[in-house]
């Protein structure tokens, strides 16, 4: 059953980020009318921040196979868009929140302040969950929870 969770959450990560890739822009647009502004990339490159639990009971589901699972999700972006990929420098921090609120909130800071994270994805446990959700929305920074299930996340259904 463990073997099927990891799959379950390899396949969501590695659809997560290739979402996120595609997000950061794709290849340009053919015309200069149809151009959007184009959006600053810190630093020219792109930095995803994956918190989740890389050593607790969350491990299985989400833990260290979901840095493998971006970076194959990364490889083929580039791979499918090459030079007229957005951003060619596409980087990965990773930390482990424990299962803790209150590391989750120091993490989730360190990312957006000194690793220069876009984004923020993960973050299975609920509680983490929403300490991390406040301090992006407090940052105006983006971040996508993929397992928590708390209804302040998600909206009453």
């Amino acid at each position: 059953m463990a073997l099927k969770r990891t799959i379950v959450a390899v396949t969501g990560f590695a659809a997560t980020a290739f979402m996120l890739a595609g997000c950061a822009g794709g290849p340009p647009p053919v015309t200069a009318e149809s151009a959007a502004p184009a959006a600053d990339l810190t630093n020219d490159k792109v930095v995803i921040g994956l918190l989740n639990d890389q050593s607790g009971v969350y491990k299985d589901l989400s833990g260290p196979n979901s840095k493998v699972a971006i970076q194959m999700a990364i490889d083929d972006y580039l791979a499918k868009y090459g030079d007229e990929a957005v951003a060619k420098d596409i980087e990965i921090v990773v930390a482990d929140h424990q299962n803790k609120p209150d590391i989750a909130n120091t993490k989730a800071q360190e990312m957006y302040d000194r690793q220069n994270a876009d984004i923020i994805l993960d973050v299975p446990t609920s509680s983490a969950a929403l300490a991390v959700a406040e301090v992006a929305k407090t940052k105006k920074k983006l971040f996508i929870d993929i397992t928590a299930a708390t209804m302040a996340l998600t909206g009453a259904w």
